[in-house]
């Protein structure tokens, strides 16, 4: 592995082959391009699962066989969306992002905490 390679430079490549794929999958990229980001990752030496977050949406795709997407707070926090008849899984992520949200500040409130400012 290039050990002068920092970590966020590892991620974007990542970013770039699932971003990459998903031009592909789409018809609006080519399979030269997805191939060459992963010939680079093989040279580099990591993979999609050195991005922490893909392990939990590849997981519940395998479990639930739909499509999914996932994103980590910063709080450490796991929240996921999938894809269903009415939403695709980016849309129920947005959702569950929401609802997460509104059960926080329902959760602030009964701690007696005030979200008026004076």
């Amino acid at each position: 592995m290039m050990k002068w390679l920092g970590k966020a430079a590892k991620m974007e490549i990542i970013r770039r082959y699932y971003a990459s794929l998903c031009d592909y999958k789409k018809g609006i990229g080519n399979g030269e391009t997805v191939e060459t980001i992963k010939k680079l990752m093989n040279n580099i030496g990591i993979t999609i699962y050195d991005r922490e977050i893909v392990k939990y949406a590849l997981e519940k795709s395998e479990k639930e066989n739909v499509n999914t997407v996932a994103i980590m707070l910063e709080n450490g926090k796991i929240i996921t969306g999938k894809e269903s008849e009415l939403l695709s899984a980016s849309s129920a992520l947005l959702i569950n992002i929401q609802m997460n949200v509104l059960i926080q500040m329902i959760l602030y409130l009964m701690r007696g905490h005030s979200v008026l400012t004076e």
